[in-house]
């Protein structure tokens, strides 16, 4: 039998087949378990993104605003 996967008047084997079955179900896996992971991944993402808003706004809390304003140069030290 020809390894090009046929037998006999283009019939099927059916053991590659098989092998052909075995791998694809195992890539399957492997993707449902790193879409899985990158699922986990964008939840740890958007809490870290949601905890640096929330710091940033308790920050922002107790910054006083600079009375003279932003564009107010310091005075020259002596």
């Amino acid at each position: 039998m020809p390894e090009s996967g046929r037998g006999d008047q283009g019939v099927p084997d059916p053991d590659r087949l098989e092998r052909l079955e075995v791998l694809l179900m195992e890539h399957e896996s492997t993707l449902e378990r790193f879409s899985e992971l990158l699922r986990d991944q964008q939840r740890q993402i958007t809490g870290l993104g949601n905890s640096l808003e929330l710091l940033r706004e308790k920050l922002s809390k107790y910054e006083e605003p600079d009375p003279r304003g932003a564009t107010h140069e310091p005075p020259p030290h002596y």
